[in-house]
């Protein structure tokens, strides 16, 4: 009986995981089309500075994902609240400096990494934008995965996949439309990944009570980092 529970719930989540990735892609897909009318010139702006925050923003995470989710899992089991919210608590403890001391590099490095690397000088108001998205990206990936880790795969899939790329897209054509365009997509795509860090901690609070000082976080910082680094090289490879 309880092994058909476990399968129920497994084929549940599969199903909402595969219609989460469907749309999400069509989103993606529509957002590339209206991006790319701008010109092949500001859409290779686009995405080199996308790709360097993005870079940046798995860097900042130093391959926690896998291991948020698996302690929160793990204490979940338990039923053990302090664990879970000790395990969001140490992932943040590390990884939010790390990811402003990123946006500052970013922001501050901008003309050398525009004009040295890529020799266009286009591209630095486009790095200092998207550096400000780095910490949005940081802290809305610890809270869904601790959310994945708490067996609620709808939360990434509604957030993420569908509202975070449904308002970029209509952001994205709205500014367009006013007249921003270069400037317009990247605004909106700051603004989509600013809704998505809300959404995520709203949810995340609600399950993991982050701001209750009477639930005490269980930090185990090092033995994060002890099951997370080697999975940095392996995602690194992946991403590039």
């Amino acid at each position: 009986m309880k092994v058909d529970k476990y399968s129920e719930k497994i084929a549940k989540g599969a199903i909402i995981a595969f219609f989460g990735l469907f749309i999400a892609k069509g989103l993606t897909y529509l957002y590339t089309i209206l991006v790319a009318r701008l010109g092949s010139s500001k859409y290779g702006l686009i995405t080199l500075g996308l790709t360097i925050t993005l870079l940046l923003s798995y860097l900042a995470m130093l391959g926690m994902q896998n291991a948020i989710t698996r302690y929160v899992a793990f204490y979940l089991g338990k039923k053990n609240k302090e664990g879970i919210k000790g395990t969001v608590a140490s992932a943040l403890r590390v990884i939010l400096p790390i990811s402003i001391i990123f946006t500052l590099l970013l922001f501050l490095l901008a003309p050398q990494i525009a004009l040295t690397f890529f020799n266009n000088q286009e591209l630095i108001p486009i790095l200092r934008l998207f550096s400000l998205a780095i910490p949005s990206l940081v802290l809305s990936n610890v809270f869904i995965y601790a959310m994945v880790g708490l067996q609620n795969i709808s939360y990434q899939v509604g957030i993420r996949d569908i509202t975070e790329n449904a308002v970029k897209l209509s952001l994205t054509f709205i500014l367009i439309y006013l007249g921003y365009n270069l400037f317009g997509a990247v605004i909106a795509y700051l603004i989509s990944v600013s809704i998505t860090t809300i959404l995520s901690f709203y949810f995340i609070q609600k399950k993991v009570f982050l701001l209750d000082k009477k639930i005490k976080a269980n930090i185990f910082t090092k033995e994060l980092l002890k099951f997370s680094f080697p999975l940095i090289f392996a995602g690194m490879f992946t991403l590039i």
